[in-house]
């Protein structure tokens, strides 16, 4: 990772341990530009009594310090999921060709006329 300063680095590693993690941060070429640095995490470590430990989230721990920001997508990932929003429908079916010809026209572009017919398998002819 690359951490701003090092203060942004001692924090990360600060967090990762109260969240009941063995931390520590492996650099590899120090002297040169080309630093990097890796952070380690073991299972373990950490005090056990501290929010988070048990399964190994630091978001609760992070949320309460300074100059942190917390972006946790999962929730709404895992919402549509149950919920079937998002869910696209089978591409070539007959509703995934009339929402494609929508998105057709409102670009501006002619499209053919929906019928009976849209999105039907043809024949196999030899």
């Amino acid at each position: 990772f690359y951490p701003k300063n090092p203060a942004q680095r001692d924090m990360i590693s600060s967090a990762a341990v109260k969240a009941g993690f063995g931390a520590g941060i492996l650099e590899d070429d120090p002297d040169t530009k080309n630093a990097k640095l890796y952070l380690v995490l073991t299972v373990g470590g950490g005090d056990v009594g501290s929010a988070g430990a048990g399964n190994g989230d630091i978001t609760n721990v992070v949320k309460d310090m300074d100059d942190v920001d917390v972006l946790d997508a999962r929730g709404k990932h895992a919402e549509k999921r149950r919920s079937g929003k998002g869910r696209a429908e089978k591409k070539g079916s007959k509703a995934w060709i009339m929402r494609k010809k929508d998105q057709m026209e409102r670009k501006g572009k002619v499209v053919k006329a929906s019928s009976k017919y849209t999105g039907r398998k043809r024949k196999v002819a030899f």
